[in-house]
């Protein structure tokens, strides 16, 4: 324990320096994460239309209805749930819809997770993340030319630094996920779409 002076009666514990200050631990931590929630929902947005597909793709044996039911519903839902989007933006304005996606998301990636136990839960979680691909990406380019044009305004429409280097690790990531065998390939997808929901939801909501 490091203390403030040597006086017995005025010895304060102080809080070590590797957990705070500049330098500190946890402040890396925080910057670590906010530096890989930044980009999530760019790669969510980028990637919703063909990786879920494929997957429920594949779970398709051709033999069974129940086999191929999560991608008629995923497929269905992502093509008309515009639609849907449509009479709920009558009342509600984008970031509204883009934290409803986001948490849509989240719940069909978890369902889609539990799905590698219980094959049932790929029909939720193909009715879930339908409906986030579909608001989704309205709701994403939104609120980016939003963004910019605030920017603009407020006169810091500068270009930002970005770090693509989370991106670039979740992209290699998740196609390295997609090579392996489909259990394994179906949970481990579904849970880095669970995180990356997750994180984009953080870093909206901020």
């Amino acid at each position: 324990m490091v203390y403030e002076t040597k006086n017995p009666a005025n010895r304060r514990p102080l809080a070590p320096a590797f957990f705070v200050g500049e330098g500190s631990l946890i402040k890396k931590a925080k910057t670590f994460f906010e530096t890989i929630a930044g980009p999530s929902a760019f790669l969510l947005n980028s990637s919703l239309i063909a990786i879920p597909y494929l997957l429920f793709l594949q779970l398709a044996d051709g033999t069974s209805l129940t086999a191929i039911l999560p991608l008629v519903i995923f497929y269905t839902l992502r093509m008309t749930g515009i639609f849907l989007l449509r009479s709920i933006r009558a009342g509600a304005d984008s970031y509204f819809v883009m934290m409803l996606s986001l948490a849509l998301g989240a719940a069909g990636a978890l369902c889609g997770v539990l799905g590698v136990f219980c094959f049932p839960f790929f029909t939720a979680s193909a009715i879930l993340l339908g409906l986030s691909t579909a608001f989704i990406q309205p709701a994403f380019t939104t609120l980016h030319f939003q963004r910019q044009e605030q920017n603009q305004k407020s006169g810091t429409a500068g270009k930002p630094k970005k770090n693509f280097a989370p991106l670039a690790f979740a992209a290699v990531f998740l196609l390295a996920l997609t090579a392996l065998p489909s259990p394994i390939r179906t949970g481990g997808v579904m849970l880095l779409y669970l995180v990356l929901f997750l994180l984009a939801f953080y870093s909206t909501s901020r």
